[in-house]
């Protein structure tokens, strides 16, 4: 269960729901949620929201293997300015990360 309010229970995709033999269920409030509708209920963007701003915020760098078999961040290479600074010319690196994880988090059929 990812959400309870006002009586509403909204399930992950695929979560086990042992009273219930229906891929998706009437709640008290008489509304069907499942994994097509879910993206029109405003908990789900809220957890989701919640998930994907703090996804964006923890430190991004890209590594390379050293010689010794350590690592180190490589700052030169193209792929290292594009995920850790700036993407592309209208997004931060935040703000594109947090876009990538909604996306990911709550694909729409």
């Amino acid at each position: 269960m990812i959400a309870q309010t006002d009586n509403r229970i909204l399930w992950l995709p695929g979560e086990s729901r042992m009273w219930d033999d229906e891929p998706s269920s009437r709640s008290n409030a008489g509304v069907r949620i499942d994994e097509s509708n879910a993206h029109q209920v405003a908990a789900v963007f809220a957890c989701l929201r919640v998930i994907a701003e703090t996804v964006a915020g923890l430190p991004l760098h890209v590594l390379e293997r050293t010689a010794g078999g350590g690592k180190r961040i490589a700052r030169e290479l193209p792929l290292y300015r594009q995920l850790h600074s700036q993407p592309n010319g209208w997004q931060t690196s935040f703000e594109w990360r947090e876009q990538a994880v909604f996306h990911i988090g709550l694909p729409v059929r």
